[in-house]
């Protein structure tokens, strides 16, 4: 599907398939999802990666088969299944997963042995890498407590999951009073909604006891600030998402000059540079072991699935107020 201009709706469009450079493999799509970064992407708001020569194609992850490899790429990779995700690029087009196939470098993909659910590692990229991105940053600082924002998102419940596994303890801000109980399930210590009078009250009560000094935070708004102000002196939140699309609004500087609270952007490629080559693939090769193995801990919810050229219709659905329902999958083949 192509995208003529920002704001614009998608169209079907063709590419002539060709053969893969030298370090790619070319990729039959079988799943490709929607991530709130798309919505952000297709408006020309994804920051300074924004492409500008247009058509292009959306989507930032997949799974799929290797079909072909370029040279200096293990042949031994073709008919293996693999995640994969598209690299931004601020100059020329921009082809991404909303298509029938897919060429990337050779350090944008997971491959994977046997016959790994499609479903499953559609999701072995973004959402796991950012919660391992989140459990360095903690580590890093010998950190055993967190607390996160829109809990019940899909990452929000892997990082319920990745802390419970490496003993770290977490409170979890969640919209509805309904989600408390699932999270809790997952292995939350702390669930609070913040449609609860109290809910400001109560989490700045356990943040306390616990000692939280990381709150990663994707609503904006005036959400950002009011979870800084509620955190313990010399906090810091780190800003990775926006769902509300607004601007963060009402930080109070007594936080930021005596009580020592840093508020910072967190993003994951950012991070992947930071710890370097060896550090990402150690993360990325414990991500693969657990997909391997089947384990749960990077499991995400499927809400709907669509065709290729559906994907018009499942943004609306998605974006529509349905994102804690679970992704979509798009099957392109």
């Amino acid at each position: 599907m192509e995208l003529g201009k920002y704001g614009e709706k998608l169209k079907p469009a063709t590419r002539i398939y060709k053969t893969p450079s030298k370090g790619e493999v070319a990729i039959k799509v079988i799943c490709s999802t929607i991530h709130p970064a798309d919505l952000f992407f297709g408006m020309g708001l994804y920051g300074n990666k924004q492409p500008d020569v247009f058509p292009i194609v959306p989507g930032f992850e997949g799974s799929g088969e290797i079909v072909e490899v370029g040279e200096g790429v293990d042949s031994s990779y073709k008919g293996k299944r693999c995640g994969f995700f598209a690299n931004s690029n601020k100059t020329g087009t921009f082809e991404g997963t909303w298509s029938q196939y897919f060429y990337a470098n050779v350090k944008q993909i997971m491959v994977f042995e046997g016959n790994v659910d499609y479903e499953k590692i559609c999701f072995s990229m973004i959402n796991p890498l950012t919660a391992a991105g989140f459990i360095d940053t903690l580590q890093r600082k010998n950190q055993v407590a967190v607390a996160q924002n829109a809990a019940n998102s899909a990452v929000g419940k892997i990082m319920i999951r990745f802390c419970k596994l490496k003993g770290i303890k977490t409170i979890n801000l969640v919209r509805k009073e309904d989600q408390i109980e699932s999270l809790k399930k997952l292995g939350a210590d702390y669930v609070i909604s913040t449609s609860a009078t109290n809910w400001k009250e109560e989490f700045h009560k356990i943040s306390a006891e616990l000692g939280v000094q990381s709150f990663f935070e994707c609503v904006g708004g005036d959400m950002t600030a009011s979870v800084l102000s509620l955190l313990p002196d010399g906090a810091t939140v780190y800003h990775y998402g926006n769902l509300e699309g607004k601007p963060i609004t009402g930080v109070n500087t007594s936080d930021l000059i005596f009580k020592r609270k840093k508020l910072e952007g967190w993003w994951l490629a950012t991070w992947a540079e930071e710890v370097g080559p060896q550090e990402f693939f150690k993360w990325a090769g414990f991500i693969i072991q657990e997909f391997s193995k089947g384990s749960d801990i990077f499991d995400t919810a499927i809400s709907k699935r669509v065709k290729l050229e559906e994907v018009n219709e499942a943004k609306d659905f998605y974006f529509g107020g349905n994102m804690s329902l679970g992704k979509v999958i798009i099957n392109p083949n």
